[in-house]
């Protein structure tokens, strides 16, 4: 079956998996093991039949989609954070009130929906970053009763790493942007060399794997970390959702929205087009018309496995001294694990947070062309590499969850990347 998007209380897709859950106490649920793979913004609803944290019988069908169960301040359900246009709805607070309306995403059979038009794409993530960055003036209070979270400490003078004279970006010669070169990747997973691989990570028509060809981008070498959100939070003059900002400075963002971390990206760009300071591959990049954003899935997937199509960043077998997953406590700071083994000398491709990305979610072959036909329908975006409570089979390179867009979860954050315009 399919959800109905009036309904209050969703409904389980057909052949859809299990997904992360919500607790009563609010504590993440475990993700998903082999047959099923992992989402965010599921509810506990859509899970009722099944044992908590339990996942489905090996083999079922798996699938990176599900409505979102985020609830606004004190428990309150929010509010849905954009009209289909993509404009802000009038009386919303999209940085301190999450989303639960569930979002239709499948077709009646529930095969995930295809399809968005160019146009279409730029006037939803346009629309979403603006709401986010007018969203301080637009918020109203929920209720008068509602305590107000404290303020976190001022952000320090010094962070070994980074530059707190240029927002906390990282310190070196092109403010912690690596680039990918140009070239074909190989996308997705053989089931035959690696056992875990879940339904959604291979190709149709009798191929397991994609060969899929790049232009030129780079892509932050860490994720991006709470004393950068904190930075643009405070030059943008908006309010952040307090539990964005409660880890240490040098700990990757969580708890943050789609919206959120589009926003981030859009200030973060034009900040850079007028510093003078920017450094001069960076300069070059923005002058030629590149723009910083999200990455796609399959810029994701190339910079995290580079050509060679290995199972991890580091090679085909999980190492825990490569990345922090397997039910840590919480995150590690922000390039915390040494991956010399690592395309491209990035961090944190696998666990501590899963990363956002600009694919909504659709089945393979994997085709940015389309991403943007029937946007007004409502969409999942891609998240990739797992997170510190998932399993090894989730931070594989290859592993595709979904994530609503309204959804703020401690274990979901980003990296940005520039790239070039579309």
């Amino acid at each position: 079956m399919t959800p109905n998007p009036r309904s209050a209380t969703a409904q389980r897709p057909a052949a859809a998996g299990p997904s992360d859950v919500t607790g009563s106490a609010g504590r993440p649920g475990r993700a998903m093991t082999r047959g099923a793979a992992p989402t965010a913004g599921a509810t506990a609803a859509d899970n009722e039949e099944l044992p908590p944290n339990r996942a489905m019988t090996r083999g079922a069908a798996p699938t990176a989609v599900g409505p979102s169960d985020v609830t606004g301040n004190a428990g309150r359900p929010g509010r849905r954070f954009a009209d289909r246009a993509g404009r802000p709805r009038r009386g919303s607070c999209d940085l301190q009130q999450d989303r639960d309306r569930p979002r239709r995403f499948a077709d009646r059979a529930g095969r995930p929906r295809r399809g968005r038009t160019r146009a279409g794409l730029r006037l939803v993530m346009d629309g979403a970053a603006a709401l986010v960055l007018s969203a301080a003036a637009a918020c109203q209070p929920l209720a008068p009763d509602v305590p107000s979270d404290p303020p976190p400490p001022p952000l320090p003078e010094t962070l070994d790493g980074f530059r707190a004279d240029a927002w906390f970006l990282p310190d070196d010669d092109r403010l912690g942007f690596v680039e990918v070169p140009a070239g074909t990747f190989t996308m997705g997973s053989d089931p035959a060399a690696d056992p875990r691989a879940f339904e959604n990570e291979r190709w149709p028509a009798g191929r397991t794997r994609g060969t899929v060809d790049l232009p030129a981008f780079a892509i932050g070498r860490y994720e991006v970390t709470v004393a950068q959100f904190r930075a643009f939070a405070a030059a943008a003059g908006v309010t952040v959702d307090a539990a964005a900002l409660r880890a240490p400075p040098d700990h990757p963002v969580a708890s943050v929205s789609w919206p959120d971390a589009l926003a981030y990206c859009r200030w973060l760009e034009a900040t850079l087009r007028e510093w003078p300071a920017t450094p001069p591959p960076l300069r070059g990049w923005l002058d030629a018309g590149w723009r910083i954003t999200l990455p796609s899935e399959a810029e994701w997937e190339k910079a995290a496995r580079g050509a060679d199509g290995r199972v991890y960043p580091w090679g085909d077998v999980p190492r825990r001294d490569r990345a922090r997953f397997g039910g840590a406590d919480g995150p590690a700071p922000a390039g915390g694990f040494d991956c010399p083994e690592c395309p491209f000398g990035l961090r944190d491709m696998s666990g501590n947070v899963w990363e956002l990305t600009r694919s909504p979610y659709q089945p393979y072959p994997y085709d940015e062309s389309d991403d943007d036909d029937d946007l007004a329908a409502d969409a999942l975006f891609v998240m990739r590499g797992g997170s510190f409570q998932d399993p090894a089979s989730n931070v594989r390179a290859a592993v595709r969850g979904g994530a609503d867009p309204g959804a703020r979860r401690p274990f979901i954050g980003f990296r940005v990347v520039v790239t070039p315009a579309p």
